[in-house]
């Protein structure tokens, strides 16, 4: 008879990997740099009928365990970050997109975003690896959730998180905010920087504002500011308080942090 394995502490992304293998199973492939090179076929979305500009986050559609934010931090148990000088990894799967060139062209747009986030030296950086093993975090295709583009996740002791970039967020249809005219494609890398946002441990603008928007469970740290990356100003930008009020948050006391699981 056979014995079982038990194990006694969490099991770690190659622990889950190897019993993916063992079980006759197919680990999911991810891109490699080579595949970063490669002029494939992409398939644009059908494109959604709209007013104006819409930009929808579900990160926060659950509220988390805790909430930092943009910058509002989290109150209602712990505020979670990454430990300060942690280089958080990330992967990108290859399959499950409607077209292989769809699964390039948002590895490069969620790379893109990270370099924004990594020049800016706000504590910790982003680093894309080809194996999934190596990743705290891995980058795939969510479908069609309405006019959602993209949804991230808060620091965490867990071995691999998700980030998810959906059908709309490929769409091409011709918008226009007051920041000017645009398409969800083209600015795929602006939504990547507010969702690379809440991987570092920042909640939405208006998380405390009384109204619709209403998310509860955060506090103010630093300057409120409505022009921030993480209010649904559309097409995201990265602000001059978003950098310093992330740099400061990263050097703040009696916060838990978290310790990337590559």
């Amino acid at each position: 008879m056979a014995t079982q394995k038990v194990l006694t502490t969490p099991p770690t992304t190659k622990d889950k990997l190897d019993a993916i293998i063992a079980g006759g199973g197919e680990v999911p492939a991810t891109l490699t740099q080579e595949d970063l090179a490669k002029d494939l076929p992409e398939k644009a979305s059908d494109g959604h009928s709209s007013k104006g500009a819409c930009y929808t986050c579900v990160t926060e559609r659950t509220p988390p365990q805790s909430s930092p934010a943009a910058i509002m931090i989290g109150l209602f148990q712990t505020i979670p970050r990454w430990k300060l000088g942690s280089v958080i990894n990330f992967a990108t799967y290859a399959e499950g997109y409607p077209a292989p060139g769809d699964a390039i062209y948002a590895a490069k747009c969620l790379i893109q975003a990270a370099e924004i986030w990594n020049a800016e030296k706000v504590g910790v950086t982003f680093k894309w690896v080809p194996k999934i093993e190596d990743a705290a975090f891995v980058l795939g295709y969510g479908g069609l959730l309405d006019t959602v583009l993209a949804s991230a996740f808060f620091p965490s002791g867990k071995a691999l998180e998700h980030m998810f970039v959906y059908e709309y967020g490929f769409d091409k249809d011709p918008q226009e905010s007051d920041r000017g005219k645009f398409t969800n494609y083209e600015i795929m890398k602006n939504a990547f920087v507010h969702e690379l946002g809440h991987v570092l441990g920042l909640r939405h603008e208006f998380s405390m504002k009384p109204g619709r928007q209403f998310e509860g469970g955060a506090v103010v740290f630093g300057t409120p500011n409505e022009e921030s990356v993480m209010s649904y100003k559309f097409p995201p930008q990265l602000q001059k308080s978003d950098i310093e009020d992330t740099r400061s948050f990263y050097k703040y006391p009696l916060i838990v942090d978290y310790i990337p699981d590559n």
